[in-house]
């Protein structure tokens, strides 16, 4: 009798493991207001890449809860094994080591190069080879510290040896290179199109040069802790593929 009944303990307690490792926690869900992709509003968050995030855990039914952190913070939260998750981030092979990525959300359009216009001698294109030439030379390189620019182009500043970076906002970056204090950035064309329709002088003084033989724009996913579970992230994958069925 007691052997049966210590059996039936322990179906119970399988039982109520199986039960409770079904159910999807409420993930806080990071974020830092960055233009168009995260906007900060007095009630939820906008930007079309928050707008995206927040159908999908909808439709993945998982509750959810914003907070507003530093991206630098971020990345360091997201170590902790917690259940939270952060949108529009690239996938790296550093940061796959530390975090969950989930299927892509987001396709970029290739990245431009920014630099003044009084130093840019009327061209439009510029070769990757005198884009490396440029940053081997460069002592003021617009570039944003702790900011992935997709594994192409971060092997590329690697092997130009260019790590000196700003810890500032892309505007502030934007503004930099308009009065020569950076030789030049590399922005998306979306950010960069919102910037500069938001900030109209910044036109005047910017020369927006296309990169011949960049690859195609860097995707972007949904960045998770570690604590997020398997389950959850298969739920938040379905979703994806069900509103962003074009990127593979």
């Amino acid at each position: 009798m007691k052997k049966l009944f210590t059996i039936a303990v322990f179906i119970t307690v399988l039982l109520s493991y199986g039960f409770a490792s079904d159910e999807k926690p409420k993930l806080t869900i990071y974020y830092f207001h960055r233009p168009p992709y995260y906007v900060r509003t007095d009630d939820k968050p906008q930007g079309f890449i928050m707008i995206f995030t927040r159908k999908v855990f909808e439709k993945a039914g998982i509750e959810v809860e914003f907070k507003e952190i530093p991206p630098k913070r971020i990345l360091h939260e997201l170590t902790k094994p917690q259940p939270a998750c952060s949108p529009g981030w690239f996938k790296t092979p550093e940061r796959e080591k530390l975090y969950l990525f989930s299927a892509a959300i987001y396709q970029d359009a290739p990245l431009t190069f920014v630099a003044r216009k009084s130093e840019d001698n009327g061209r439009t294109r510029i070769s990757l080879d005198e884009m490396i030439t440029f940053l081997k030379a460069s002592r003021r390189p617009g570039l944003i510290c702790g900011f992935s620019y997709g594994p192409f182009l971060d092997a590329l500043f690697a092997s130009a040896q260019t790590t000196e970076c700003l810890s500032t906002s892309v505007l502030n970056v934007l503004k930099m290179v308009a009065e020569g204090r950076a030789d030049f950035t590399i922005l998306s064309p979306e950010e960069l199109g919102y910037l500069i329709s938001r900030y109209p002088d910044l036109k005047e003084s910017l020369a927006i040069i296309s990169i011949e033989g960049i690859p195609e724009g860097n995707r972007r996913y949904i960045m998770c802790s570690k604590g997020v579970p398997s389950h959850v992230m298969e739920s938040i994958n379905e979703a994806i593929r069900a509103i962003v069925p074009w990127i593979d």
